[in-house]
């Protein structure tokens, strides 16, 4: 009853449509700065490995080149730190941060917002390192071999082992899809006040919307060598609608909303920082 209270005190909350919009431009942003940052980080994680061995490396925005390339120069212990090691590490981290809110505390705060969009990208960015392994084998010399499509070519596993990598990512994001259906649900802005659409609908729009909008932003940070890993990237986020869209509102619970709608500061200050780093990003990753 308490719990059906609160929810009923949330859903009753009068916002106007610019404390909306500010909600919305919120939500939206943080998605675009939590995925730049899952990117960098998982780039700048394999590189330092790589510089760390000895390796002399080249940081991209959606690859490390760590040279010399022959087999002489590597072994297997190699291999998997730098290969195998952030994705796992990103996996990992997504893990811990979908336990803590599942299991944190019910009010709604940026830090949250923040955890949420970090805790996607970082499985979206391990599943689609796996399932790349695939396109390196009907092309070996493309620019996706990298991650999974690496080990597949040291351990000589080739279709088999390429495959088994894109059933496995395919699992995960449908594994996170389900479990974190009720998270995002918790979490959406659009649904505190605004009528006229289902609670699934919202649901399904406060999780793809954000994902969609940020597709530009990818294609002009990876423009012209990179833009395919992306693309890849956003076919995984698709594997997250079964979960999303079976989920049954009515059984979930509502968080208090505690985010000032009417302050854009943190609005602004991610938008100078998203600009900023896309800049970078295209004159020395690009």
């Amino acid at each position: 009853m308490g719990a059906m209270g609160m929810a009923d005190t949330v859903e009753k909350k009068e916002l106007s449509s610019g404390e909306i919009f500010s909600l919305a431009a919120q939500w939206f942003l943080i998605a675009a700065f939590s995925f730049l940052f899952v990117a960098l980080f998982h780039q700048f994680l394999a590189g330092g490995i790589s510089y760390g061995i000895g390796y002399q490396t080249h940081i991209h925005i959606a690859k490390v080149e760590s040279l010399p390339h022959y087999d002489s120069y590597w072994s297997t212990g190699r291999v998997l730190a730098l290969y195998a090691f952030p994705g796992l590490f990103l996996l990992l981290v997504s893990i811990v941060l979908l336990n803590s809110l599942l299991l944190g505390s019910n009010t709604v705060t940026i830090g949250k917002w923040i955890r949420f969009w970090i805790m996607v990208f970082c499985v979206l960015m391990t599943t689609t390192l796996m399932s790349i392994s695939f396109f390196n084998t009907l092309d070996p010399q493309n620019t996706l071999f990298q991650g999974c499509a690496v080990l597949v070519y040291w351990f000589r596993s080739s279709v088999f082992g390429a495959t088994l990598f894109i059933l496995v990512s395919g699992a995960i994001n449908l594994i996170f899809g389900f479990v974190s259906a009720r998270v995002l649900f918790d979490l959406m802005p659009i649904l505190i006040k605004k009528r006229g659409k289902s609670a699934r609908t919202k649901l399904l729009a406060s999780f793809y919307y954000p994902v969609l909008a940020i597709f530009p932003l990818v294609i002009l940070i990876s423009f012209p060598h990179y833009w395919f890993f992306f693309v890849v990237m956003l076919f995984h986020a698709v594997l997250w609608l079964p979960g999303l869209y079976f989920i049954d509102p009515s059984t979930l619970r509502r968080g208090e909303i505690m985010i000032s709608a009417s302050n854009n500061y943190m609005a602004y200050t991610l938008l100078g920082a998203i600009i900023v780093i896309s800049v970078l990003i295209r004159i020395f990753l690009s």
